[in-house]
């Protein structure tokens, strides 16, 4: 009776397991697009678009619908979306960690509180969080994945427990991976391999499996998949973002296997596998603290032993896998993107923790001095837990809080609002080309300004969309397309009808070097080629106090907060391929003032040490004594 009485608190543990992340996140969510690919993402969702490449049509499609809630920016609205997904993956992680706390003889209170403190444990971890406050597939992804390990443990337990199967689990399972395909497949797979082969192994699952049961469960997984036509209907609308432009078969194709991402791949045999390791494992740490790292893996290891050890293998399988999805790429610590890739680990992580602190209370049932002495460290341990919350907090609200984050719509504006009517603009940076595709898609803002990015030119399926929207540019790819250089004499024939401005990246051709003037935060393609030396004083006075001036707003924005890392990492890069270009033009000059600005924010680069040395060097050979 008095159980009963006590499980009436778990609806109200689990509403606060949602809400709390929920509130966090809305309160640090960023009120504008972000980095990467966030203003790709909100740009897609309010025009109808295609996003990158698989085009992701159920996160295309969820955001859509958020787009016509009114209040708050286009781009506030689908960052909320991210915070909504995140918080009801952390309730799912509560029922989790409750079921769990349970089976292991805990009560009702202290198996709802343990859901609650591992749900708040995993919602505020870097990975976790900084993904909710921003625009990003992740979250999506990271729902149905949890759901999917919530139906896949519940299948597990009553194969452990021996009781009569519910096929029904089987169907949503069958459901979450066809709409985890439809989201993000390859993180998909990882997920279901696992789970895959722990129905194999329970007799009654695999059973279940190759019956009229699994042809349904498959049935469901098509419908989920079905959503990829969504991606053709998409195309069909001509909307601003339009990857691969999937009207045809073969567009489709392109998009949906990723071809534009597979050379990736090709780079697994240059992770270090144990240098990934640890730095996969150091920032688990960091991000739950090192205690929670302990308490889940003594949960891991518990867990191993007796009845329970089913689980365990198919959680700690899970985890595994979804570090194995970060082993085809170097691991950059650095990069918000590469945390969203093992934010299941992060949640995971938190989940071992509650099973490390669920083993030892239940442990503490049996200690030597009576009951009331194993109450108080079963209790002792549950706050040990729940004290993890507020000081993962401290350590991460700096890096997640984005609530005064206006650093891309600054940088967008300064780059397109000066350009001259009509221009066109061969972006190298696929962020500058999605920042362009938020300005004008979602603000209306320079709609006269073509962009055209010259990377994308070995993809067909660009050249074909490009030969439909702007036919007289198609003359721009050097070789019909086959690589990323620009037809030399058609760009400077089409800079003598129109301006052409270009961003400059490490594979721009030397050739182009002598006729890239800077203006504003481009070069503009001169038809003549520009002598070496010096630049017009005025020319540079006119470059250094714009960029000043960005810097100035941008700092001004950041007086309300930290300056966000990847804002520093982009004016750095940007700073540093503008005095390489210059430097290598001969302009020397200008060269020195952008990378002393990007020195000064980053002193100890080496490659930024080096051009400081080559451009000294070449200012001593040219008779330049300028400082």
């Amino acid at each position: 009776m008095e159980e009963a009485a006590q499980d009436r608190w778990w609806p109200w543990l689990r509403m606060a397991a949602v809400v709390g992340p929920l509130l966090l996140y809305i309160a640090t969510a960023a009120p504008g697009p972000y980095w990467l690919d966030s203003s790709e993402l909100v740009a897609a969702a309010w025009g109808g678009g295609v996003p990158h490449p698989p085009g992701h049509p159920l996160y295309a499609a969820v955001t859509q619908w958020a787009t016509l809630v009114p209040g708050g920016s286009v781009a506030l609205r689908v960052n909320l979306v991210s915070a909504v997904l995140w918080a009801l993956a952390c309730g799912v992680l509560a029922s989790l960690a409750r079921g769990w706390s349970l089976r292991r003889g805990l009560s009702q209170v202290q198996a709802g509180g343990l859901g609650l403190v591992g749900a708040w444990l995993a919602g505020v971890s870097y990975a976790v969080w900084f993904q909710a406050v921003r625009a990003e597939v992740y979250t999506l992804h990271l729902l149905v994945a949890s759901v999917a390990v919530w139906l896949a443990t519940q299948m597990e337990w009553q194969a452990e427990d021996g009781a009569s199967i519910d096929v029904r689990l089987l169907y949503g399972l069958g459901l979450c991976a066809g709409l985890g395909g439809a989201n993000h497949h390859y993180l998909m797979v990882f997920v279901l391999v696992p789970i895959g082969a722990m129905v194999l192994a329970r007799g009654v699952w695999r059973r279940a499996l190759f019956s009229w049961h699994g042809a349904r469960a498959l049935g469901f997984g098509l419908v989920g998949l079905s959503l990829y036509g969504l991606l053709v209907l998409a195309a069909l609308r001509d909307p601003v973002v339009n990857w691969g432009d999937p009207r045809t078969l073969d567009g489709l194709w392109w998009v949906v296997s990723a071809q534009a991402f597979q050379g990736t791949l090709g780079r697994a045999a240059e992770v270090e596998a144990g240098r990934l390791a640890m730095d996969l494992f150091g920032q688990i740490a960091r991000q739950l603290t090192p205690v929670g790292m302990v308490l889940a893996v003594a949960g891991l290891v518990t867990s191993l032993r007796g009845r329970w050890r089913g689980t365990a293998l198919l959680w700690g399988g899970l985890w595994a896998m979804n570090l194995v999805t970060q082993s085809l790429m170097n691991f950059d610590p650095f990069n918000p993107d590469v945390h969203g890739y093992f934010a299941l680990t992060a949640w995971m992580v938190a989940l071992w923790a509650v099973c490390g602190v669920a083993s030892f209370v239940a442990a503490t049932e049996d200690m030597e001095g009576g009951a009331m002495v194993g109450r108080v460290a079963g209790w002792a341990a549950v706050l040990l837990l729940a004290a993890l919350v507020p000081v993962t907090v401290a350590l991460t609200w700096e890096d997640a809080n984005r609530a005064h984050f206006r650093d891309v719509e600054l940088v967008t504006h300064a780059l397109l609002d000066p350009l001259p009517t009509g221009s066109v603009v061969l972006t190298s940076n696929y962020k500058t080309l999605f920042d362009v595709w938020y300005a004008q898609g979602v603000e209306q803002r320079r709609p006269d300004v073509v962009a055209v990015h010259r990377n994308f030119f070995p993809n067909a399926p660009y050249l074909d969309e490009l030969r439909r929207r702007h036919p007289e540019l198609l003359t721009l790819p050097a070789d019909g397309g086959g690589s990323t250089r620009v037809d030399r004499a058609a760009l400077l024939a089409l800079a003598a009808e129109r301006p052409v401005f270009v961003e400059y990246d490490l594979n721009v051709q030397e050739d182009l070097l002598p006729h890239l003037v800077p203006e504003g935060f481009l070069f503009r393609v001169s038809p003549t080629p520009i002598p070496p030396g010096p630049l017009p004083v005025d020319l540079g006075m006119r470059e250094v106090g714009r960029w000043l001036e960005l810097e100035r707003r941008i700092d001004a924005r950041a007086g309300e907060g930290p300056l966000d890392l990847e804002t520093q990492r982009h004016l750095v890069w940007t700073h540093y391929l503008f005095a390489l270009a210059l430097a290598r033009a001969r302009h020397e000059g200008l060269a020195r003032f952008h990378l002393d600005r990007a020195i000064a924010a980053n002193p100890a680069d080496p490659d930024l040490i080096d051009l400081q040395r080559q451009l000294v060097e070449l200012q001593r050979a040219h008779g330049d004594t300028t400082p």
